[in-house]
This record gives structure tokens, sequence and C-alpha cells, in this order.
């Protein structure tokens, strides 16, 4: 995991990773009985009580429940990319990777210069899976292809447009239904930007003051009581800065 400015960053291979956990329906062709999957506590210390073993604290991460053909069951999109490798299952696509539906996201992006099209998390990552390692499953495979690549195109000059609105005054972004990868793809690139800008943002009434502050600090004292204390407080004070 990368870092930047201070902050864990992720990689395109560790997003496509979490994304596996998104769910999807398949139509299993063989039975098995319930799964039962674990999870390695976050944050979590292995601990080895004995010489030669080696114990990991584990959590329950959910079930996968009987599966009976011909009926759909919904599991992690991973588990039903294992099934599917070893011709296992069929793949029902999600509704938004339906060709019309793409049609439609495609025209929202288009219609709404300004905004994002509400789009799924992790849009990009899934359909990648699917149209590598499910093709035969998807309906009108090469449109979809097509379409997603619209999509990304339309919704990629969106944010360059964005980034190039950048000035002194920008102090914040806000970004609305951008998905997991696109949000990654420009992080680095904005976060660098803001803080670019922030070194030619005029000081602020309060910064001015303590810089008046400080000046008055390095000039003669005044007879007035006490003045001289205040004087030297103040002097050591920007000899600290």
């Amino acid at each position: 995991m990368a870092q930047a400015g201070g902050s864990e960053l992720f990689s395109s291979a560790e997003i496509a990773f979490l994304a596996k956990e998104e769910l999807i329906m398949i139509m299993p062709k063989i039975r098995m009985a319930e799964l039962k999957f674990l999870h390695v506590r976050k944050n979590a210390h292995f601990t080895q009580p004995h010489a030669h073993t080696l114990t990991l604290p584990l959590l329950p991460q959910g079930t996968v429940d009987e599966m009976r053909p011909p009926n759909p069951i919904s599991v992690p999109l991973w588990l039903a990319l294992f099934f599917k490798k070893r011709d296992k299952c069929r793949l029902k696509p999600p509704d938004w990777l339906e060709p019309e539906a793409l049609e439609r996201t495609l025209a929202d992006e288009r219609a709404n210069v300004g905004q994002f099209a509400e789009i799924p998390f992790h849009y990009i990552e899934v359909a990648k899976e699917l149209l590598e390692c499910a093709a035969d499953d998807l309906p009108d495979v090469h449109r979809v292809r097509s379409l997603l690549k619209d999509i990304e195109d339309v919704r990629r000059g969106k944010v360059e447009r964005g980034l190039r609105n950048f000035d002194h005054e920008t102090t914040s972004v806000k970004l609305t239904n951008l998905s997991a990868m696109e949000l990654n793809r420009i992080r680095t690139v904005a976060a660098g930007a803001l803080d670019e800008m922030r070194t030619f943002v005029p000081t602020s009434e309060q910064e001015q003051e303590e810089q008046q502050t400080t000046q008055s600090a390095s000039q003669p004292a005044s007879s007035a009581p006490g003045n001289a204390q205040l004087q030297e407080a103040l002097q050591r004070r920007a000899e600290r800065r």
C-alpha cells in the first residue's frame, strides 16, 4: 500500500481485490452444502502459545446458503469466479451491466455535464472481471464493452475539467458518485494540487496580526510600566518561531 502526503493509498490491484467481495447472482450446476467463511480479525496479533503452534484470532465472515441447481444464489464475486472457471455455475450479470441500463447511464452522463451519474462503487473492477471470465454469460458482450468504455471516457473528461478549475481559493473538493478506481486515480493529483495552491494563498487576518505583533516586539521598548517585560516575552516568542 503506497503512501502520499501522510495518507495511505490503495494500489489498483488492492482495489480490485477488495471489489471481489461484491455480491453477484449465480445459477449453480452443482449441489453444495452451506459454506461458512472465516476472516482474520483486523489489527490481530499473532500468538504462539506453544513452540510449534501458531493460532490466529478468527471471526465469522458470513455464509453462503446451500446450493441447489438450478436455483439462483447470491455469492461473493471471488467465489462466483472460482466456480465459473471450473464450469460449476453460470453467472447472472447485475442489472446495471445490462446493455439497456448502460445506455441510460451513458445518456445521463452526457446530459449532466456538471455531475456524475449514480453507478456502483466498484463498477470498473466488477465489469472487468465479468468480461474476462464470464463473457459468454453477458448478453451482447461487444455492445457492453463499447458502452463501458464510453462511460469511462465521459466520466474521465468530467474529472479532468474539474481538476483544471482548481485555483488558490479552492480549499476542498466534493465529488459525488465517483467509483473506487476513479477516486484512487485522482487522489494523489488532487491532493497535490490543493497542497500546491496553499502556498499561494494570501495570509489570513490572524496570521497578519501575529506578524504585526512579532514586528512590534523588535521595536524599542517605551517607558510604559511593564512594557519592557512584554517586549521581552514577545521577542522570545518570535525567536521560538
